[in-house]
């Protein structure tokens, strides 16, 4: 009974042990194995980096490239295809679709953004257009999914302002390539013809205001405490878009 008890405790200890040498923290070896390995990491991103510029076109807008993204860019960068024609951002934005599908995901910000800005370069002519088959938002309702009020999803507009409502999927099977989106927007969707107003920081901040009372955003079905959970996270989210901000912290 004695020898049961003691073989008992020893394994409870050797359970115990990788908690015990994780509280102490990583050796002084540890330590140097993973800045050997980061540096490593950022040496081969930046190879990919340098191999991915040459492929891009010139004056890519920064809604594309950039770490952060804004409503105001989001708009820069519609109105810079509005520019160029149907056909030739169509074609360009073909080779940022395939660029995006090759690359790893956090080398580069393209792999949702393509989707998101051809989607506003498109507008319904008879029926509504789908978004993008990329997977569940990641914070939406259920009823967000299926809201009728939102055209442009998984973008809102409020005033001529867009917002992204999430920027993360859950996806259990293969996500829509980009050819078969860009297909099917020019099928059942006629190309933009008029550009967007770049807004300034505060009418972003209007609009999204004005959004958060409305009737769309209430039909997306959020429940629970008003402003607060998922409804709030998704808001903070946009509201980093409106501010351009991306250091700011939610509120208490």
């Amino acid at each position: 009974m004695e020898r049961a008890i003691r073989l008992g405790v020893m394994k409870a200890l050797l359970l115990l042990l990788p908690l015990f040498l994780s509280a102490c923290g990583p050796t002084t070896a540890e330590k140097e194995t993973r800045l050997e390995e980061s540096r490593i990491y950022q040496e081969k991103r930046e190879k990919r980096l340098l191999a991915l510029a040459v492929r891009l076109p010139k004056d890519v807008p920064d809604f594309l490239t950039s770490e952060n993204f804004s409503s105001a860019s989001l708009a820069r960068a519609v109105n810079h295809y509005v520019a160029m024609g149907e056909a030739a951002s169509v074609r360009e934005l073909r080779k940022m679709g395939k660029i995006a599908e090759e690359m790893d995901h956090w080398d580069l910000p393209l792999e949702n953004r393509v989707f998101w800005l051809t989607r506003v370069l498109f507008e319904e002519k008879a029926a509504p257009l789908r978004g993008p088959m990329l997977g569940w938002l990641f914070m939406l309702p259920r009823e967000a999914h299926r809201s009728g009020s939102l055209p442009y999803f998984p973008l809102v507009e409020q005033d001529g302002v867009f917002f992204v409502l999430s920027g993360s999927y859950f996806l259990a099977g293969v996500a829509e390539q980009y050819e078969n989106y860009v297909k099917y927007l020019q099928d059942e969707g006629s190309f933009r013809k008029t550009r967007l107003k770049v807004p300034s920081k505060e009418r972003a901040m209007a609009a999204l205001e004005t959004l958060s009372k409305s009737k769309k955003w209430q039909a997306m079905g959020w429940s629970g405490q008003e402003g607060g959970g998922a409804e709030g996270s998704v808001l903070f989210f946009m509201r980093q878009q409106a501010s351009d901000d991306w250091d700011m912290f939610p509120k208490e």
